[in-house]
């Protein structure tokens, strides 16, 4: 794999390989990750029994709720209302709260 600021010749890209025809010139691979990368997010969680499964939800997102019958059903589910949340707050430009974490010690 080539490294940050390398040029990537053509012909070794995977839909230049499969045509069998190299593109003209070179593109840089800066460009190549930047259109590939992706932001990644954490959110904490808050997981509640509930009559036969976990309710689970986020407190930073208001109204992001979901629920499962198994603790991993539940994470599942909620990673993916996770994602349509933030999806919906991107496309009506609903601003993602801001969010810290705070220590306490308890005695």
């Amino acid at each position: 794999m080539p490294q940050c600021g390398r040029m990537v010749h053509p012909a070794s890209e995977p839909e230049a390989v499969a045509s069998g025809s190299a593109r003209v010139g070179r593109i840089p691979y800066n460009e190549i990750a930047m259109a590939k990368r992706e932001l990644v997010q954490r959110f904490e969680v808050v997981f509640e029994p509930d009559e036969g499964g976990f309710h689970v939800y986020v407190p930073a997102l208001k109204g992001c709720h979901s629920w499962g019958a198994t603790r991993d059903e539940a994470r599942n589910q909620i990673k993916e209302a996770i994602e349509l949340w933030l999806e919906t707050a991107r496309e009506q430009g609903i601003p993602i709260p801001d969010r810290e974490t705070v220590e306490v010690s308890s005695a």
